[in-house]
């Protein structure tokens, strides 16, 4: 039983948990694919989220960024991982001036099919014809407010889903299922010149395992905080620093830039992100040193991307589309809508 299970998952696992696969306790987690970014906006920049000004297109990271939001937003969008891999956001926020704001926020990524192989008589592999499937799914329930001058605090209930099943065989089937909360605050100062953020994420429990094999598997809780700031003589450039601190990898360092061309209609936005082994790797180099064979912990490579916001009537909408250069592997891309109203 568990090697089929292993079979089916490993394509999908490795998809996700190679953006940390050189942690000391990589592998120990369960649900990687909540270490990945959805939106465009967020891909853009490196993954730098935490202290943004980014609404709705925030929540997933640090909750408290629903906070500001002064009137109605939906987000939906999509983005590819490798192959057939891919995952996309949909979100919903409801401000209310007295009580706060109250958000939906969904995550998912499907994993495609995997056609399991098994020894044939010969010692070579043997398709059984059993197609393996699986997905996974995140929903929150997000409530933000600003409860002094510009500090905003929020909180999320998420539930989280994993599933793994077949077609042509038995029509087995595994699942998963754990509760997690999140938290975060998030200050401006200055006209929003300079926000500062805090974030924890995805602290909680598994309340079912595919066997009893897997009870071991820990939640993928992480620490993030950020800085981000906009020169006074620049105002439509904003700099900004993430530092993510996973329980299963190692501290992760996001940078993000984003510049309004034209006003708030037209925004070009690049970011990059590497952790410490990554600038101990680049060091050997330059001191002449060789690295062959070193794998980046952190997948993704340099950012980039743009985002189109125009006003109709009293309807806000913004696209937003991104390239995220991954080792080894074709360009993942993204894009996202976020319409306020």
């Amino acid at each position: 039983m568990m090697r089929k299970i292993v079979l089916a998952t490993s394509a999908a696992v490795c998809c996700v948990a190679s953006t940390f696969g050189q942690a000391g306790q990589a592998g120990t987690s369960a649900f990687p694919f909540l270490y990945l970014d959805y939106d465009a906006r967020t891909i853009a920049t490196g993954g730098v989220s935490v202290a943004m000004p980014n609404d709705l297109y925030g929540v997933p990271t640090n909750p408290a960024a629903a906070g500001y939001i002064s009137k109605r937003q939906v987000v939906c969008g999509y983005r590819s991982v490798i192959d057939d891999v891919w995952g996309s956001p949909i979100a919903v926020a409801l401000p209310y001036s007295n009580w706060g704001t109250f958000a939906l926020n969904l995550v998912n990524i499907s994993y495609g099919s995997l056609n399991e192989v098994d020894e044939g008589p010969d010692g070579r592999p043997l398709s059984t014809g059993i197609s393996w499937h699986s997905y996974s799914v995140a929903g929150s329930l997000t409530w933000a407010k600003v409860v002094w001058e510009s500090l905003s605090i929020g909180g999320s209930l998420r539930e989280i889903h994993d599933y793994i099943g077949n077609s042509g065989g038995t029509a087995e089937h595994y699942s998963a299922d754990a509760v997690v909360v999140q938290a975060g605050l998030q200050y401006r100062w200055l006209g929003s010149r300079v926000i500062a953020g805090l974030a924890l994420n995805n602290a909680g429990f598994m309340i079912a395992n595919y066997t009893d094999q897997t009870e071991d598997l820990s939640m993928p809780l992480s620490v993030s905080a950020g800085v981000s700031y906009s020169p006074d003589n620049i105002p439509n450039l904003r700099l900004a620093l993430d530092l993510m601190q996973p329980t299963d990898g190692f501290l992760t360092y996001k940078l993000g830039a984003e510049v309004d061309i034209y006003k708030k209609y037209l925004t070009l936005r690049a970011g990059y992100s590497f952790s410490e082994p990554d600038i101990e790797s680049q060091l050997k180099v330059l001191q002449g040193e060789s690295n062959n064979g070193y794998q980046k912990t952190n997948w993704a490579g340099f950012c980039f991307g743009f985002g189109v916001n125009t006003d109709i009537g009293v309807v806000n909408a913004g696209i937003d589309a991104a390239v995220q250069l991954l080792q080894d592997m074709d360009p993942a891309l993204s894009v996202s809508m976020i319409v306020g109203f």
